[in-house]
């Protein structure tokens, strides 16, 4: 169910954006010079090779130089998605330094968020037990503008391959002007999967502003032709992260919204051809009609439910008047939950056209906001705002006559 998946998506954000394992630092100079490695002790094995997070998808490529543990996180693959949306990085770099403590590893990670020259950091402690790496990691919530509300420390578990090939060349950041040097082409991954609604047609685009720990950013996607049971899409949402900016991503993609192929470049170029991300495919939800009643009134809704890696995530979506389309309640992992405070609120939005707005407020203090609109229910799933845990994401234009940019026969 498409509405399902959606708030799926916005829930696993909600709890990104609130545990980024961070804090501000600025280095003292002494902190600034690279350690120099010690021997690795006798029997301590190496730790070199690839780290997995099977919770979060995220790749580290890690190289062990004796006393010292250096891992980077791979491009493309811990990423936002959010239904209706394109996956996009959540981090324009995360790279932690462990030093042989004991029996396990000790030290920090180091990370950044797109657009952003501001670092955080979180104390790491690791262990192999049992063909896996036991993680103990500082977590920070973040206010919305960035500031460190908490900390706590919670367990990690990384799967671990020792010793396989390194990955794709890295492209270094120029000192000079911040770019990135190299192929892009060959750095750039596009999605594998685009989120596309029903009564989708050429000429639909959408423009979004995603604001989070106080940093803003903007993409569009347009819908710019049709081939058979193919559509042509053009997008530059998540390029800003590999330096592309500027850049447009071409994509082919079946009318289940599976990318078959997909090109990078400028308008007025045919693009130059790029790797695909994982498709993946989600398990379909289960389904029934029941009643609800939430702080807002008792309304009828489809229960959905969809088990995702042994937990499960409930809906309730309303199923007519007011409430038809909108969430009604959620309830999720460890506890989450919400529930519609109030009957949603009537109003307008101009976003290029006027879109008439059905604007929820919840129980957790999320806010989402609706249109019926025909561009918004293709494209976005519905909703025109999204704010949630600092997490702020909003339609800025809304059209239907959007024409290719990028040079396609």
């Amino acid at each position: 169910m498409k509405s399902l998946r959606m708030l799926l998506g916005a829930t696993l954000l909600v709890a990104l954006s609130a545990s980024w394992g961070c804090e501000s630092t600025d280095p003292a100079p002494d902190e600034a010079q690279p350690k120099q490695a010690e021997p690795a002790p006798e029997g301590g094995g190496s730790y070199a090779g690839v780290w997995k997070r099977p919770d979060s998808g995220a790749v580290f490529q890690v190289k062990d130089a004796g006393g010292v543990v250096r891992g980077k996180l791979q491009p493309g693959t811990w990423l936002w998605v959010e239904e209706g949306y394109e996956p996009e990085e959540l981090f324009e770099s995360f790279e932690f330094e462990l030093e042989r403590s004991g029996e396990g590893l000790k030290g920090s990670a180091t990370f950044r968020f797109p657009d952003s020259d501001r670092s955080y950091t979180s104390a790491w402690k690791v262990r192999l037990e049992g063909g896996e790496l036991k993680a103990k990691v500082e977590e920070l919530e973040l206010t919305d503008s960035g500031e460190v509300a908490s900390r706590a420390e919670v367990e990690r578990v990384f799967g671990f391959e020792p010793e396989i090939p390194p990955a794709p060349p890295t492209v270094v950041r120029g000192a000079s002007d911040g770019a990135f040097q190299g192929d892009l082409s060959a750095l750039v991954r596009a999605p594998g999967r685009i989120s596309l609604g029903e009564g989708v047609e050429v000429g639909y685009r959408i423009e979004v502003e995603t604001e989070a720990a106080g940093h803003a950013r903007r993409h569009f996607l347009a819908v710019v032709g049709e081939s058979g049971d193919r559509w042509r899409l053009e997008t530059n949402e998540g390029l800003e992260a590999y330096g592309a900016g500027g850049s447009i991503l071409g994509l082919v993609v079946t009318k289940e919204g599976v990318v078959e192929s997909a090109v990078l470049g400028k308008a007025g170029e045919a693009g130059v051809a790029v790797q695909l991300l994982a498709a993946g495919e989600s398990p379909p939800p289960r389904e029934e009609e029941v009643e609800v009643e939430v702080r807002a009134g008792t309304y009828p809704a489809t229960l959905s439910t969809l088990e995702v890696g042994g937990q499960a995530y409930k809906s309730w979506i309303g199923r007519e008047g007011r409430v038809e389309g909108v969430l009604l309640k959620f309830e999720g992992p460890g506890g989450s939950s919400k529930e519609l405070e109030a009957e949603p609120e009537l109003e307008s939005a101009e976003l290029g056209e006027t879109l008439e707005l059905r604007s929820c407020t919840y129980t957790n203090g999320d806010a989402l906001s609706y249109s019926s609109d025909a561009v918004v229910q293709a494209l976005a799933g519905g909703l025109v705002r999204y704010e949630a845990a600092g997490v702020r994401r909003a339609l800025t234009r809304v059209g239907s006559k959007a024409e290719p940019q990028l040079r396609w026969e």
